[in-house]
């Protein structure tokens, strides 16, 4: 969540009218997508001492911008409630993990040839809670994937595994942080 504070200050013969004004955005980290953002401000500009000085129109903004800030994460939670798993969508409810907010993952594939590749391909866009992929980089033995996906880092390695189990490939399927290195054991060919 990122939050700005904003305040204007009027002065006046009687008084001065100081306006406070919170906004507030919230993006995903890993993907950098934004998932929602919102502003309050007081329905009217508070009032302070004729002649306030710096330290006094903050003094003012602090103090508003502390209950702005409360109401301000309340709308925040609630427009973020309906992304977090188990929460807001029926699917969450229901105790689905590919309910919620898409991750970001890195999938490096090393020994798979062009045609293997077009066979993976097909499978990770069917995956369960499949946003979109991109390919990031490709050579004749190697390729890595850009794949954001709303299933948990658990199912993405479990369908890698079973994917690999039902194209009929020998190899190991790697996890750390939110980088997969899928690799393909070739046998040596017998004469």
């Amino acid at each position: 969540m990122i939050f700005s504070i904003y305040a204007s200050a009027r002065q006046l013969s009687y008084t001065t009218k100081i306006r406070t004004r919170i906004t507030g955005r919230l993006l995903n980290v890993r993907s950098g997508k934004r998932l929602g953002n919102f502003e309050v401000e007081l329905p009217q500009p508070d009032n302070a001492p004729v002649k306030c000085s710096r330290e006094c129109i903050l003094e003012t903004v602090g103090r508003n911008a502390r209950l702005l800030g409360m109401d301000l994460g309340v709308v925040l939670t609630k427009k973020l409630d309906w992304l977090a798993p188990g929460q807001g969508s029926a699917k969450g409810k229901m105790g689905s993990d590919d309910a919620g907010i898409a991750s970001a993952y890195s999938l490096e594939f090393t020994g798979f040839t062009p045609d293997d590749m077009n066979a993976i391909e097909e499978y990770i866009v069917a995956f369960r809670g499949y946003e979109h992929h991109r390919p990031v980089s490709s050579s004749l033995r190697s390729a890595e994937y850009w794949y954001e996906t709303k299933s948990k880092a658990a199912r993405l390695n479990r369908n890698l595994r079973l994917m690999m189990e039902h194209l009929g490939y020998e190899g190991r399927v790697t996890f750390k942080g939110s980088s997969f290195q899928i690799e393909k054991i070739n046998k040596r060919k017998t004469r």
